[in-house]
């Protein structure tokens, strides 16, 4: 188990860092306990997809509809930059 969570680490640590322009669909808990969340974005191609929050604070400072940048890196939401 333990090499498997290093791996998993690796792996991350490792992955490029993507910028792509999306659209917020939905912010929620990934299971009804702990503070865990997720978040639903959709990009220019129509195409939807699930990442992980990396900083629980960012669900405060974007919702649902919010147009940006997302800056992820394999399943993870590093950060999403709003555009006016």
């Amino acid at each position: 188990m333990l090499t498997s969570i290093i791996r998993r680490i690796a792996r991350h640590s490792n992955a490029p860092i993507q910028a792509i322009p999306a659209i917020i669909i939905s912010i929620h808990r990934r299971h009804s306990s702990g503070p865990a969340q997720n978040i639903s974005l959709e990009f220019e191609d129509g195409q939807r997809q699930e990442y992980f929050l990396n900083d629980q604070r960012e669900v405060g400072l974007v919702g649902p509809g919010d147009a940006g940048v997302a800056f992820t890196r394999l399943d993870v939401l590093l950060a999403f930059d709003r555009v006016s």
